[in-house]
């Protein structure tokens, strides 16, 4: 019989492993435990490699992705009371060297599951819609017909 690991929430992808942190930095990554996130970091100068989940000595091509701003999602007022600050959702692409798309890789969008973030190779991330009626699916990485997509959708989280 085959079972499907179960879903995490946030930067846990699953319940179990370890993910890339790029919002926080390219040696940032979390550890998670049973869905939850233990934020950790490679030691001296290192980043984390999100395809083969190690820390390791950074290349020019990780470099150059590490220096790329991340890309604004969706701003928001802060909402506690007294503070006029406003809070933006970012995205970094993940330092990786796997693009199962040929010359890209899919991401879900945290906050819009009738988006996906694509990340090209030289680290550049762009945001692409899906067509009316369909969600992004963050199990089979396409846009699927929302009656069929269950809890396939990316749980929504704010990250700053």
């Amino acid at each position: 019989m085959f079972t499907e690991t179960p879903q995490g929430k946030g930067l846990c992808q699953r319940l179990n492993g370890l993910y890339a942190d790029r919002v926080n930095g390219c040696e940032k990554y979390v550890n998670c435990g049973n869905g939850t996130a233990y934020p950790t970091a490679c030691p001296g100068g290192l980043v984390f490699d999100d395809y083969h989940k190690y820390c390791k000595e950074p290349t020019d091509q990780d470099v150059a992705m590490c220096n790329k701003k991340p890309l604004v999602l969706q701003c928001a007022d802060d909402p506690n009371p007294g503070f006029q600050d406003t809070i933006c959702s970012t995205f970094k692409c993940p330092i990786t060297n796997k693009f199962p798309f040929g010359d890209h890789a899919r991401y879900p969008n945290p906050v819009d599951c009738k988006s996906f973030i694509i990340c090209l190779r030289d680290g550049t991330a762009k945001v692409h819609g899906c067509p009316d009626d369909m969600l992004f699916s963050n199990i089979r990485y396409v846009c699927v017909n929302a009656t069929q997509a269950g809890n396939e959708c990316y749980d929504s989280t704010i990250r700053t």
